[in-house]
């Protein structure tokens, strides 16, 4: 009790930063309700909880005791799939008799993590008539693939969804291809976050979000039907921000003009991706596909030509001076990367030979969470790339794209 009281007598400023060290979990269990001005001060952690990585005792004390008291001010809220048996099958859980959307009625924001197989589609159905919900952020999640799984989840809480993001480790999606007598859509999503198997799916999922702004897209493969499925695809005229992910397969210039052509009032662009089209790589061509409204373009582009010579000098000095780009060369000359400066990219895939080529304090690095290391690597290669990423929560490492270990940095959402 008398280190409760000496903690009290701190000013609210070295409290706080006290908390910087403590998950979520671990606040509200020490500090709810000690006084009314611990109260005030913890307020953020109430409008914004996330309860992982706390033990049992704390977890389960907090979900049936203190969550009742502070789920009407509560805003974002992250919710484990392994909790379930936790808060809806105590027999004195509120959870067990009440709707979540009468226990949450502030909730904007809902994270999920950890779902598997139908698991999610159930829980989905508890997610109805939340006012104030329209963001679902799905992380780590494997279910079914399919079009009517992704369906179900842009429909969820009565079709007010706007935002819904899916993260790297969650499901590709498989989706059924265009048909001209399927028109169903869903123009209340206004932003998506998603991964495709294949990029031949692409114009189902236009279709799917007529209205979307902000478009982030992850391509797991490539085929040859692309820009043909592309061809009687309504433009997306409200698209305002795409990016495009997709290293684990080799894209041509075509095929990136085709689906851009599809946007004609994007503002800004992020391509992280892999070519063995030298076109690709020359600037004075690249621009030429560009929207017209496009204000901001971040690139980040892993390129393999089929042999070195003189030209790829030629066609890398091609670039018009607004768009600044960075070279970091393989030895060979065959291999590299360019990107722009700034390039502001959430996750990255590095190969292991641009080690000595990043930059101290480079731009390209500051914002990267989720790094991918790949190829031929040595410890030294691994410990050279990773000390100019300072914000990142997983990072991934294998001899190829595919063949993988990750380690996962641990910090709140």
């Amino acid at each position: 009790m008398e280190t409760v009281s000496t903690f009290e007598m701190l000013p609210d400023e070295m409290i706080l930063h006290a908390c910087q060290y403590l998950r979520g979990g671990e606040i509200l269990y020490s500090f709810f309700n000690l006084n009314s001005r611990l109260n005030s001060t913890i307020t953020n952690f109430c409008h914004h909880v996330n309860l992982q990585y706390t033990t049992y005792k704390e977890f389960k004390f907090v979900a049936l005791q203190i969550l009742p008291q502070i789920g009407g001010s509560i805003r974002s809220f992250v919710f484990n799939a392994r909790w379930e048996n936790i808060m809806f099958n105590a027999e004195s859980s509120i959870f067990s008799r009440l709707k979540l959307s009468l226990i949450f009625p502030q909730l904007h924001t809902l994270i999920m993590t950890g779902f598997v197989g139908a698991q999610l589609n159930l829980f989905l159905d508890k997610i109805t008539d939340f006012f104030q919900l329209i963001k679902l952020d799905i992380r780590n999640c494997q279910f079914d693939n399919s079009t009517d799984s992704l369906k179900k989840i842009l429909t969820a809480n009565n079709n007010r969804l706007t935002c819904i993001l899916f993260d790297d480790d969650s499901t590709e999606f498989v989706l059924t291809s265009t048909n001209d007598e399927e028109t169903v859509s869903y123009p209340n999503i206004k932003e998506l976050g998603m991964s495709l198997k294949t990029d031949k799916t692409l114009g189902s999922l236009f279709i799917l979000v007529p209205n979307i702004t902000r478009l982030h897209v992850d391509v797991e493969e490539s085929s040859s039907t692309l820009m043909k499925t592309l061809e009687n695809i309504p433009i997306l005229v409200h698209l305002k921000y795409f990016r495009l992910c997709s290293f684990d397969t080799q894209w041509s210039l075509d095929e990136i003009t085709h689906i851009l052509s599809k946007m004609p009032f994007l503002q800004r662009l992020t391509l992280n991706v892999s070519t063995e089209d030298k076109h690709f790589i020359n600037g004075e061509k690249f621009t030429q596909g560009l929207p017209l409204s496009l204000v901001e373009i971040h690139l980040f582009i892993t390129y393999y030509l089929p042999k070195s010579d003189n030209e790829t000098d030629t066609i890398l000095s091609a670039w018009p001076s607004y768009i600044r780009i960075v070279r970091l060369l393989h030895e060979s000359n065959r291999y590299g990367v360019i990107h722009t400066v700034p390039c502001d990219l959430s996750s990255m895939f590095i190969p292991a030979y641009e080690a000595s080529s990043i930059m101290t304090n480079s731009k390209y690095t500051r914002n990267v969470k989720h790094l991918n290391i790949f190829g031929k690597q040595f410890l030294l290669d691994i410990y050279l790339i990773v000390q100019h990423f300072h914000q990142l929560r997983t990072l991934t490492i294998g001899p190829s794209y595919k063949l993988k270990a990750s380690m996962l940095f641990v910090r709140d959402p």
